[in-house]
């Protein structure tokens, strides 16, 4: 049970523990919880004074979050490039071809060609823009 003086309220004559919960905002309720937590974190360390521990196994786990999502979202987009070339090599294969194909060709090589990815740098919206151009082609072959 919490007591009242984690939360930052103390009981008097006219406030009962039944109504505690009632009189306290969301708020101080949430700080009161967030103080709990760090208490017993703190006491299951006895050893160690500071969460360095801890810290360190956050740190991991976010470092194994960033590896599995650009994975993730690595293999989502060469899906979809892999989807867009497979699409033009059956037209490749084909003897004729629309004017709307060539169309949506010329369009596919300005964006492959006008692209101002600068992977050196490794910012999150040459990613982006990747993600943009993968879409902007798969959209060019919908309709084949």
């Amino acid at each position: 049970m919490i007591s009242p003086d984690v939360l930052g309220v103390s009981l008097n004559a006219n406030l009962s523990p039944s109504c505690l919960f009632r009189e306290i905002d969301f708020c101080t309720l949430l700080h009161g919880l967030e103080m709990c937590v760090y208490w017993l974190v703190m006491k299951t360390d006895a050893t160690n004074p500071l969460p360095t521990d801890t810290v360190l196994a956050e740190i991991e786990a976010l470092r194994e979050l960033l590896h599995s999502t650009l994975t993730h979202n690595a293999k989502r987009i060469n899906t979809r490039l892999d989807e867009v070339q497979g699409k033009i090599e059956s037209l490749a294969k084909k003897k004729k071809t629309s004017l709307v194909h060539l169309r949506d060709l010329r369009d596919m090589l300005t964006l492959l060609r006008k692209h101002n990815v600068k992977p050196e740098k490794a910012r999150r919206r040459d990613i982006k823009k990747i993600d943009e151009i993968s879409d902007d082609l798969a959209m060019l072959t919908e309709t084949w």
